[in-house]
């Protein structure tokens, strides 16, 4: 008998179908909706940067900026790269009963990652907070860090799941569903009520709480997906995978964050507020390229296992063009960015 599949074939946005008759015009709308959220992260960073550098000050925003590098380090780890091992080998036709053991085994997988940091944190937060803070409100921010830690992977997790399946127009509202609300509520809660870093983070675990609650309410009631005993199959083919992408993925985080640590370790907490606002500043060129690369990868996986060679070449060297003029047309205008920007959080 054969198994029912999870694929909607009447729904043009995950028709298989059309990856071959209207390749093109299917990686071009991915590649909008991969942006659509875009602005609006890119708007809640800057009303950030306004209202919180204000609202805080420059040792509160180095606060909430260390945490926030913590978190996605943190996140980055205990998810194991496991939305890229979902990309590579949960493209294309597949049946709910595989889809459903997949993403079961993932969340089984990072629950214990997730379980194993967040006591970590727990345990030496006192020592973390006398290194990276110097401040004694480091320690309950690693100990929030701690609780949110779990929350957040099983939300990036969830969001990887839509990318792999390739259900782009659905990721799309599915990150804008948590983003548009947080960032009210935050701005409204440290600009309104209490202007405290540390506030900030406890909202910060409540909106995780109920992006976790309700994107397991989203997935079951409209993608049909349900938890199934996970497959030690499966995991032992996903985890290595995504481990094996830990290192440079953990090497790219390094490479942002690492300097805000060691501002804060030879500085102080007040200039690790006003560099992380330089610093932030100088991210708009990753607007452009960073929904190309989550795009691309599905993309080219489908096209391979296809067989689709004339798409895949063409694919790939088309977006090789794009970043191309894009790396040279930005830095001509990038250079009077910083000034307003500053000025605009000052």
């Amino acid at each position: 008998m054969p198994t029912e599949s999870v694929v909607n074939f009447a729904d043009p946005e995950v028709a298989p179908s059309e990856s071959h008759k209207d390749g093109t015009g299917k990686f071009i709308r991915d590649v909008f909706f991969a942006n659509l959220p875009l602005p609006f992260q890119k708007i809640r960073t800057y009303l950030g940067l306004v209202f919180f550098a204000r609202a805080f000050g420059p040792s509160g925003f180095g606060i909430w900026s260390l945490f926030q590098t913590t978190l996605a380090i943190s996140v980055m780890l205990t998810s194991m790269t496991q939305g890229n091992a979902m990309m590579r080998f949960l493209s294309g036709d597949r049946t709910r009963e595989e889809t459903n053991r997949v993403f079961s085994s993932v969340l089984a997988a990072v629950s214990v990652s997730s379980l194993v940091l967040a006591l970590g944190l727990a345990i030496f937060s006192t020592r973390l907070s006398v290194l990276l803070f110097r401040d004694p409100r480091g320690r309950t921010v690693f100990l929030l860090i701690a609780l949110i830690v779990p929350l957040e992977t099983y939300f990036e997790e969830m969001r990887g799941f839509l990318r792999a399946r390739r259900l782009n127009r659905s990721w799309a509202f599915f990150t804008l569903g948590r983003q548009v609300p947080e960032t009210l509520l935050l701005i409204a809660v440290v600009w309104w009520w209490v202007r405290d870093p540390v506030a900030a983070v406890g909202v910060n675990l409540v909106t995780a709480g109920l992006s976790v609650l309700l994107g397991f309410f989203y997935l079951a009631r409209y993608q049909h997906t349900r938890l199934a005993r996970p497959s030690a199959a499966v995991i032992s083919r996903y985890v290595p995978y995504g481990l094996a992408l830990v290192p440079g993925a953990l090497a790219a985080s390094l490479s942002f964050a690492a300097d805000r640590y060691l501002v804060g370790y030879y500085l102080d907490l007040q200039q690790v507020g006003i560099y992380s606002v330089c610093f932030t500043v100088s991210m708009l060129g990753f607007f452009f390229v960073g929904p190309l690369n989550d795009v691309l990868f599905p993309e080219m996986v489908a096209l391979y296992d296809a067989g689709d060679w004339n798409q895949f070449y063409d694919r790939f060297s088309g977006v090789q063009k794009f970043v191309t003029g894009l790396a040279v047309g930005v830095p001509q205008a990038a250079p009077r960015w910083p000034f307003w920007v500053c000025k605009a959080s000052s």
